[in-house]
């Protein structure tokens, strides 16, 4: 599971804003880090629910949209 710790605002003037970033630029800005293994993305999903269904009512919904 994946918990928030904390939530701040990222302080910037219109200009950085609008300024293309790559998605290390933005990280770096954003104080975001590298996982430290990929396990910590595991277990998302109830146990108790069919992942195929899901999917599958994912891929229904895309097309009518």
């Amino acid at each position: 599971m994946i918990h928030i710790n904390k939530i701040e605002p990222l302080v910037m003037d219109a200009a950085a804003f609008l300024a293309p970033h790559s998605f290390g630029d933005l990280a770096r800005l954003q104080g975001v880090k590298p996982l430290e293994g990929i396990n910590v993305l595991a277990g998302g999903f109830p146990e108790d629910e069919d992942i195929d269904e899901f999917l599958d009512d994912i891929y229904k919904h895309r097309e009518t949209a």
